[in-house]
């Protein structure tokens, strides 16, 4: 409702007020910042701002990426730039990739990211990306069929199987 969005619009100010304080003590690369744009992009995805969340969770993930181990906040910002790239239609192959590398950490983390860890499995599990990079299947039955799309025109079918624990992805030509 109402103060839902109220909320989501002070947070996002709140974390641009981080954002700048931080920038101005650490420089533009210092971990902290990767975590303020994290808190950022999760205002914007809340406030359905999906392009100006999957700008600053690229951000946050390339500060990420330039420093050894995993930063405070790390998995978290990896998830939800996958939820965003998803939301926006983007590189779907990468939102796959980068949901995996933050369920990876977050077992890593151990017990104290459980509930987190939780999320991140039950989303990986109703999203299917195949080896082209398309997500074509979003659900929760065992076997799927999906259509790709390559220049308006229905190129091939793909067969979902995730009957094991891993999922398969089977092209088949129309």
């Amino acid at each position: 409702g109402r103060n839902a969005v109220g909320a989501h619009a002070e947070a996002r100010a709140l974390y641009l007020r981080a954002l700048a304080m931080r920038e101005a003590k650490f420089g533009p690369d210092h971990p902290s910042i990767a975590t303020a744009l994290c808190g950022l992009g999760i205002a914007h995805l809340a406030e359905q701002r999906t392009t100006e969340a999957v700008a600053v969770l690229e951000r946050a993930v390339a500060i990420y990426d330039g420093h050894e181990g995993t930063q405070e906040g790390e998995s978290e910002g990896r998830f939800t730039l996958a939820r965003a790239l998803v939301a926006t239609r983007g590189d779907r192959s990468r939102a796959f990739a980068e949901a995996r590398r933050a369920r990876d950490e977050m077992q890593k983390l151990g017990p104290g990211m459980a509930s987190e860890l939780a999320e991140v499995d039950q989303w990986l599990a109703k999203h299917i990306v195949c080896p082209d990079g398309n997500l074509i299947y979003t659900g929760n039955s065992n076997r799927a069929c999906g259509r790709v799309r390559a220049d308006n025109d229905i190129s091939s079918m793909y067969i979902i199987d995730r009957s094991s624990t891993s999922q398969f992805c089977y092209p088949h030509i129309l």
